[in-house]
C-alpha cells in the first residue's frame, strides 16, 4: 500500500513539473512574440510620426514659396494711372492672397497667418519659439493683418499693404509707400527691425516664418 501511494505521489509530482516546463515554455515563445508586436506597433507609430512630418514640412516649405510668389505677382500686376493707384491695387491683390493662402493651407492642418509690419531678429526668434509651443501661426507684435483698413490722405481707406508698396517705380516693398497713410506712417516709419510683408507658418512641430522684406519685389 505504501508503495502504491508513494507511485502515485510520483506520477503526479513528474505530472506537475511537466505542467511548470509547458508553462515555461509556452512563455518562452510568447514574451518574444509581444515584445516583438509591442516593438512593430511603436516602429508603425514612429514611422507614421515621421510621415506626418514630413507631410507637414512639405506643406511648409510650399506656403513659404506660395507666399512669395503671390507677393511677386501681386506686384508684378499691379495697375494704375498713379503710384498711389498702383499701390493700392498691388495691396488689395495682397490682402486677397493673404485670404486664399489662409484658407488653403488651414485645410492641409498648416496654421497660416500673413501680415505687414516691423520685425526684429530678437522677436523672430521669439515667435517661432512661441508658434512651436502653441501649434498654431502667430503675428509679431507689430504686424497687422495685410488686409486691415488704414486711413489714406483723402480719408480713403486702404488696406495696410498698400502702404507698404512703392510704386514711383517698378512696386517693390518699401518705406516709402508709408506716405500713402499717415496713420501707417505714424505706427511703423520710425520703428526699428525689418520692414517687410510676411507670413506665420505653423502646425504642431513645425514652426516658420516667411519674409518679403524692403526692397522685394
Amino acid at each position: 500500500m505504501f508503495g502504491r501511494g508513494f507511485a502515485r505521489r510520483a506520477r503526479r509530482q513528474s505530472a506537475s513539473r511537466r505542467g511548470f516546463v509547458s508553462i515555461a515554455l509556452v512563455l518562452l515563445f510568447v514574451f518574444p512574440l509581444l515584445r516583438l508586436a509591442s516593438m512593430e506597433r511603436d516602429a508603425l507609430r514612429t514611422s507614421a510620426y515621421y510621415r506626418d512630418m514630413v507631410l507637414l514640412l512639405e506643406r511648409k516649405y510650399y506656403a513659404e514659396m506660395d507666399f512669395k510668389e503671390g507677393v511677386r505677382q501681386a506686384l508684378e500686376g499691379a495697375r494704375g494711372e498713379t503710384a498711389e493707384a498702383r499701390a493700392i491695387d498691388a495691396g488689395r491683390k495682397l490682402a486677397a492672397l493673404e485670404r486664399f493662402l489662409e484658407e488653403k493651407y488651414a485645410k492641409g492642418g498648416v496654421s497660416f497667418d500673413a501680415w505687414a509690419g516691423v520685425l526684429t531678429k530678437e522677436e523672430a526668434a521669439s515667435l517661432r519659439e512661441r508658434m512651436l509651443a502653441e501649434g498654431r501661426a502667430l503675428k509679431c507684435a507689430l504686424c497687422l493683418d495685410m488686409g486691415a483698413g488704414v486711413a489714406a490722405y483723402g480719408n480713403d481707406t486702404v488696406p495696410l499693404a498698400a502702404a507698404f508698396i512703392d510704386a514711383s517705380g517698378a512696386p517693390a516693398v518699401s518705406r516709402n509707400g508709408l506716405y500713402l497713410s499717415p496713420q501707417a506712417n505714424a505706427e511703423f516709419g520710425s520703428a526699428p527691425g525689418v520692414f517687410a510683408i510676411g507670413a506665420s507658418i505653423a502646425a504642431p512641430g513645425i514652426a516658420g516664418i516667411a519674409l518679403a522684406p524692403e526692397g522685394f519685389k
